[in-house]
């Protein structure tokens, strides 16, 4: 056990900054690291995953606004801008939404 602790401290020290440290208590880390999942998931942090340019899965997640053109998420500590053309929600659930169609770029803020 003091092998794993020692272990998992050494990830909080080599993976975050001293900003995300503070933000993320060491027990969430601790968990992520234990249970294999990662740590933006126990964190409440949006997670992406494309498939090219036409096809987006976002998880942590709210829909402000949803256009042809454009789409606007709603994250923790951020908003979202999916931009492109012909954009559709394939699939939308609590946990996760899908987008298909031509996605030419992707606004952080």
């Amino acid at each position: 056990m003091k092998q794993h602790k020692k272990f998992v401290q050494n990830q909080v020290q080599t993976h975050f900054s001293q900003k995300e440290k503070k933000k993320y208590p060491f027990l969430k880390i601790a968990l992520a690291t234990f249970l294999q999942v990662p740590d933006e998931t126990l964190a409440a942090l949006p997670v992406f995953y494309g498939v090219g340019r036409h096809r987006l899965r976002v998880e942590n997640y709210s829909v402000q606004s949803y256009q042809e053109e454009k789409i606007v998420l709603l994250c923790p500590k951020m908003s979202v801008t999916i931009v492109g053309k012909a954009l559709q929600i394939i699939c939308l659930n609590e946990d996760e939404v899908m987008i298909e169609g031509y996605i030419e770029h992707i606004e952080y803020r």
